[in-house]
């Protein structure tokens, strides 16, 4: 029996170290494709902002593609992706951003991770300014339920929260009296 044992730990051992270097592997594979694509793009000339808001979505395509939207390497090119929008008061530009950080957030940490709740805010914020008022009330009242849960209603970031869906209702109030 000694030595049965010994040959299904020596086996379960081998099989474990198999799947360790595999994996290993699979990484070293895919920050070679990574920096591959970080090359190519480096030598891109970027002409105008059109040809730097392509690239960097072609960029932030095949970085999500290999590493997932969460990843630092995919994160960096979506930073400045967001930063472009941001330069150019391109509001539209960031919502979808911030949609698809949202989408990948609520799938990786859960509708009730404070990450989560505040890329919804921010979201929020951006849906305020071109004037989606129901959306983004949807946003600010899930952000708040849930800051308010994690936090307490007396936490700054849930009254933070709390204010910016009162000045939307206000907005909306405004807005409903002029037409």
């Amino acid at each position: 029996m000694n030595n049965n044992t010994k040959i299904n730990t020596d086996t379960k051992s081998k099989k474990n170290n198999q799947a360790f270097l595999k994996e290993l592997l699979e990484d070293l594979v895919r920050s070679i494709k990574a920096h591959e694509i970080e090359t190519k793009n480096n030598l891109i000339e970027l002409e105008n902002e059109e040809t730097a808001e392509l690239s960097l979505i072609n960029k932030l395509n095949q970085r999500v593609e290999l590493f997932g939207l969460e990843h630092p390497y995919s994160m960096q090119v979506f930073n400045v992706l967001g930063r472009l929008y941001s330069d150019r008061k391109d509001f539209k530009g960031m919502v979808n951003l911030l949609k698809r950080s949202l989408q990948s957030r609520i799938y990786k940490l859960g509708i009730d991770h404070p990450e989560t709740l505040f890329t919804m805010n921010k979201l929020g914020r951006k849906l305020a300014i071109c004037e989606e008022y129901e959306e983004a009330e949807q946003m600010f009242r899930k952000s708040l339920e849930g800051f308010n849960s994690l936090l307490g209603a007396d936490h700054h970031i849930t009254i933070r929260c709390q204010n910016d869906l009162k000045r939307l209702l206000k907005i909306q109030s405004y807005d409903s009296s002029i037409k």
